[in-house]
């Protein structure tokens, strides 16, 4: 009788793990869908057109920069200009940048060379650069694989002005696919990334931002001491929403989605990428990122096949393969599919289960190294995301 009741309850927290790791795949998938870009969404009227500097730090050659960039020099907003930051003026990307530049001539722009450090944060150096050149109310931050649609501006400057923000950040989706690794990309982005972020702020009332589209106001980052202040970390996107929140200064998610352009990334190259980014949550909130696998369905799987004895076959196919569903029901909604098209709906059940395996691979990296390979250089991560060069952040004491 014993053996029997322990195995029966054996069998039920299996399938109950399951069961709750499909259920956070199904409200992600609802509230990616519920938070769709809508077109037309981004066209509102302005009671007022505050100047905008737009900053954007390069290195190398991203996919598809050239479109990239006349997205940005494009967007539609009549009171803007654009600094670039790159290494050296011998960057391969700056013929790139030299030719979006001449195509929009009445288009304020400058590049500067603002060089590479791996002693601080890379990208806040070169924002730091860029800050010394800025004449604007608002500083809009993007990463350099980042298109963006000619509405997006006014509709981040509409929600800055409505709702009194400090930071207002977009949501991204990845696109441009056209290579198994990008497709992996993109569905790492549309589901896995897109639905942690929707789910935080919707659900946990968490103030989780991604930085790869920032509108921030220049008088309240100004209160630090302008981006500077967060030099000291990695995980600069994290610690301005905190810093910012701590001050009592609103930070906002804007429903206007940004394309985040993966076209021929590898495999080794996607791995690689979120690796990184497990470390960087490990460091910032390690019992939460011991949560993890839960998000990880084919892991809940894989765990608990040995305990569902003749269950296991069919629960795990039905789980499969509503996994599967939910990842075409996303990517339908969000639609970043603009690679090849027919190839990413082929391809994406595959890519789906490779994704899953290689998250789980990737979970347990931060358990072994405390290393990324990031923007051209290998840096050491410490507590919260500290660059540990015999220094203390300001930000690792409340300040």
């Amino acid at each position: 009788m014993i053996p029997g009741y322990f195995t029966g309850m054996v069998h039920l927290l299996a399938g109950g793990l399951i069961v709750l790791s499909m259920g956070f795949a199904c409200l992600y998938a609802a509230l990616i869908v519920i938070h769709r870009p809508r077109p037309g969404a981004s066209n509102r009227p302005l009671s007022r057109y505050p100047r905008v500097n737009v900053l954007l730090t390069l290195r190398h050659m991203d996919d598809g920069l050239e479109e990239n960039l006349s997205s940005v020099f494009s967007c539609g907003y009549p009171n803007y200009s654009v600094l670039l930051a790159v290494d050296t003026m011998q960057d391969p990307c700056i013929a790139t940048v030299e030719r979006v530049r001449s195509r929009f001539p009445g288009i304020s722009s400058k590049v500067i060379a603002a060089g590479h450090t791996q002693t601080s944060n890379p990208k806040i150096s070169k924002l730091s650069r860029l800050e010394r050149e800025c004449d604007a109310e608002l500083f809009w931050v993007l990463d350099s694989d980042i298109r963006v649609g000619p509405g997006t501006l006014s509709a981040l400057v509409h929600e800055y002005l409505v709702r009194d923000a400090g930071i207002v950040f977009s949501p991204i989706r990845g696109d441009g696919a056209r290579t198994f690794g990008s497709i992996l990309e993109m569905s790492y982005l549309n589901f896995f990334l897109s639905g942690s972020v929707l789910c935080a702020w919707n659900l946990m009332r968490q103030r989780v931002i991604v930085g790869k589209s920032l509108l921030i106001d220049r008088q309240a980052i100004d209160q630090f001491g302008g981006f500077s202040y967060f030099a000291d970390v990695l995980a600069e996107d994290h610690w301005l929403g905190e810093a910012f929140a701590r001050s009592g200064i609103p930070v906002r998610c804007n429903y206007t989605w940004v394309d985040n352009i993966k076209e021929s990334s590898s495999v080794a190259t996607f791995f690689n990428r979120i690796a990184r980014w497990a470390k960087l949550r490990y460091h910032l909130k390690r019992p939460l990122y011991l949560l993890e696998p839960l998000l990880n369905p084919l892991a809940i799987i894989l765990l608990c096949l040995p305990f569902l004895g003749k269950a296991a076959m069919p629960i795990a196919g039905a789980a499969l393969l509503l996994r599967i569903v939910l990842e075409y029901i996303v990517l339908l909604a969000v639609e970043g599919h603009r690679g090849n098209r027919i190839a990413v709906l082929c391809a994406l059940p595959a890519a789906v289960l490779a994704k899953d395996l290689l998250m789980i691979a990737a979970y347990v990296m931060p358990f072994f190294s405390s290393t990324i390979n990031w923007r051209g250089g290998s840096i050491r991560i410490g507590r919260d995301t500290l660059i540990p060069f015999g220094r203390e952040s300001r930000l690792l004491d409340g300040a």
